[in-house]
């Protein structure tokens, strides 16, 4: 009786192969279910460009201009807008960022942002190019408040980000509810004890 020199007792090398084929594909499942799990589980707060922020602001030369508030829905009259402000740090010298504080008009705006979950982006353009380096999901927001009016708005962080001058500090946040009527409404955003930077939030009739 012929038998197969290549294997012993005359097995098949296709039948001795598929066990090791078998391990490897159940290894490479397994690999894949559990990175399936730990995006599910990621508390990442949604990346985002300056565009995405605030379309417009930015000149051909890389600078910040137009509205320094932007609402994404600048209907007069809207509720529960979803507004967005980025804001440059002049000097810093290594200063960790604590926080960031919005500043409107006490009359025209109302704000209902109470929480971290309505804090949809937070982070740092390093370079100017558009694109946030650094990104900070709801665990480094440890407060988010209003004042009595709900005319202003203070984020507050434990991030461990340390400034530098040039940074774009962008946030994107809901529960805004707009003026009732059209114009251009004085704004301030400051971050952490600095002087307030001025600006203007445009609303449409």
């Amino acid at each position: 009786m012929l038998r197969d020199i290549h294997s012993p007792g005359g097995s098949s090398p296709d039948r001795a192969i598929s066990p090791v084929v078998g391990a490897v594909l159940m290894l490479v499942l397994t690999i894949l279910l559990a990175s399936t799990i730990v995006v599910g589980l990621s508390t990442d707060l949604p990346a985002s460009t300056a565009s995405d922020l605030t379309s417009g602001n930015l000149a051909d030369d890389g600078s910040l201009q137009g509205d320094l508030v932007v609402a994404e829905e600048p209907a007069a009259g809207a509720d529960s807008v979803v507004h967005s402000t980025v804001v440059e740090v002049d000097d810093a010298d290594g200063e960790e960022w604590d926080d960031l504080t919005v500043d409107y008009p006490k009359e025209p705006v109302d704000l209902d942002t109470s929480g971290e979950d309505e804090i949809l982006t937070i982070g740092v353009d390093t370079d100017g190019d558009g694109d946030l380096e650094e990104t900070f999901d709801a665990d480094d927001v440890s407060g988010v408040n209003t004042n009595d009016d709900d005319s202003d708005l203070t984020v507050s962080l434990d991030t461990g980000y340390e400034l530098q001058a040039g940074d774009r500090l962008h946030l994107r946040y809901e529960g805004a509810d707009n003026p009732d009527s059209a114009g251009e409404y004085d704004v301030s955003v400051r971050i952490n004890d600095a002087e307030w930077t001025e600006g203007t939030l445009a609303i449409e009739g």
